[in-house]
């Protein structure tokens, strides 16, 4: 029985020191375990408190929250330090840290990184390729990312930069969160690498058109764009993401016209075609304005089969009165008599002159 108690005397004892170990390679303010570091809310300057964070310290770590600081500029170096790498970190929450610049260092020593949480920063530059090192990538937000000092325009050539020009194949990337960036534009480019990308989430933006180069998005089965600009979507939309199943619309300023109908047609095809469903209000015509598209029953759009039947009629009369015409006008130069030429009278007149004469 004494043996026994020392025993768990002694586990007690080995429990506390790594417990007081975490704690002191633990980052000021924050809260620190065997797999997890969380630094929330505690407004510390600068990006310091990573240097803390080291697979000697932490070998199991998993998770790294830290979010609600002030980080700034992450561009130039690896978070962690030189040649650091913690590469068992499967999920990592660095939002709303007003981080300012990210380059392809920063994020050298998360090869691990599957869920991948950036929202609500001041992005100001991203160098070349952020995302390089990144290679398990599974889901990444990047809502409200940018600052407000970058112009809307800019916004979607660096989000275009981000994506298509990196070594990184994003092969296992199947969920990529862009709300609220103020993007009037998406470049038809931007995606094409992310070919097993499923949920593609562009709400909260001022897009008007989304248009995507042939060939890629094979895979997408979501595309949210609702809260957006749209006034009316295109069939072009389903014929080329081949894979697509759903779309929400809800909250565009919509245009409920007859351009639009194909296009309700695509999205009422089952209950899942749309979401939010509920919140797709017609914004014009006047008629119609505050009706929800998917109640509208009758678009009242006038079929145009029937003049195009009477004009293929007409054509095909016309061309039936033209060749019969032509036919008509061959008959006749057939039944033409045949007129003599000069060798058949100069032929006569010899035959004339050799005839003999008497006198």
């Amino acid at each position: 029985m004494p043996a026994f108690r020392i025993c768990v005397f002694l586990l007690f004892l080995v429990v506390n020191a790594q417990r007081s170990q975490f704690d002191v390679d633990c980052p000021r303010l924050c809260h620190c375990n065997k797999t997890t570091v969380e630094c929330r809310h505690t407004k510390i300057q600068g990006s310091g408190m990573f240097l803390n964070v080291r697979p000697e310290a932490y070998p199991d770590l998993d998770t790294i929250a830290i979010t609600g600081n002030n980080i700034g500029d992450l561009a130039g170096s690896n978070i962690f330090g030189v040649n650091v790498t913690n590469r068992y970190v499967s999920l990592v929450n660095l939002s709303d840290n007003a981080i300012s610049s990210i380059d392809s260092y920063t994020f050298r020593g998360l090869p691990a990184v599957e869920y991948f949480y950036l929202h609500d920063n001041a992005i100001e530059r991203i160098g070349a390729d952020p995302f390089r090192w990144n290679i398990r990538l599974r889901v990444l937000d990047i809502s409200n990312f940018f600052s407000s000092s970058i112009s809307l325009a800019e916004r979607s050539r660096l989000l275009a930069n981000t994506f298509a020009n990196s070594v990184n194949e994003f092969n296992d990337l199947q969920e990529l969160i862009v709300r609220n960036n103020g993007l009037i534009e998406i470049l038809p480019e931007t995606f094409c690498k992310l070919n097993g990308l499923i949920r593609l989430h562009l709400s909260g933006n001022k897009i008007r058109k989304f248009y995507v180069k042939s060939g890629c998005l094979q895979n997408l089965i979501l595309l949210d764009l609702s809260e957006n600009e749209f006034s009316t979507i295109s069939t072009h939309l389903w014929e080329t993401l081949s894979s697509l199943t759903t779309v929400d619309i809800s909250s565009n300023p919509l245009n409920c016209d007859c351009d639009i109908m194909p296009a309700v047609k695509e999205l009422s095809r089952s209950p899942t075609s749309s979401l939010n469903q509920g919140y797709a209000i017609c914004a014009a015509p006047e008629s119609r304005k505050g009706q929800n598209i998917f109640e509208i029953s009758d678009f009242a759009c006038k079929s145009n089969h029937r003049f195009v039947y009477w004009a293929l009629f007409v054509v095909l009369l016309c061309a039936a009165m033209i060749f019969s015409r032509i036919y008509r006008n061959r008959i006749k130069l057939r039944h033409l008599p045949l007129i003599a030429g000069y060798s058949k009278l100069g032929g006569e007149n010899e035959q004339v002159i050799s005839t003999p004469q008497f006198v």
